[in-house]
């Protein structure tokens, strides 16, 4: 019984893990940087668009930026709740 009560907690700690993490493809959400956040204290872009992480697996690369990197597009909250998508902002940074 201890056996499958340790395999148990490792199982929800590591998925916890990986479900707070901000690395990864996400919609929304918490933005991961490889180098700082791009945006200052001024900037309306308070929101995570969209991210996109590097992708490898089974040592085939599907999207790789720079040597590990990630994506992001954030939004002014106004604007996402307005619908208006003309004043988006890209920022990719890498290791």
């Amino acid at each position: 019984m201890r056996t499958h009560t340790g395999i148990l907690i490792m199982t929800l700690h590591i998925g916890l893990i990986e479900e707070l993490s901000k690395t990864g493809h996400r919609i929304g959400g918490y933005p991961h940087f490889t180098q700082y956040d791009p945006r200052n204290n001024e900037s309306p872009h308070d929101v995570l668009l969209l991210q996109i992480d590097t992708d490898w697996t089974d040592g085939e690369t599907d999207i790789m930026w720079g040597d590990g990197g990630v994506a992001n597009f954030f939004i002014s909250s106004d604007d996402l709740a307005n619908l208006d998508f003309s004043d988006v902002i890209y920022n990719w940074d890498c290791y």
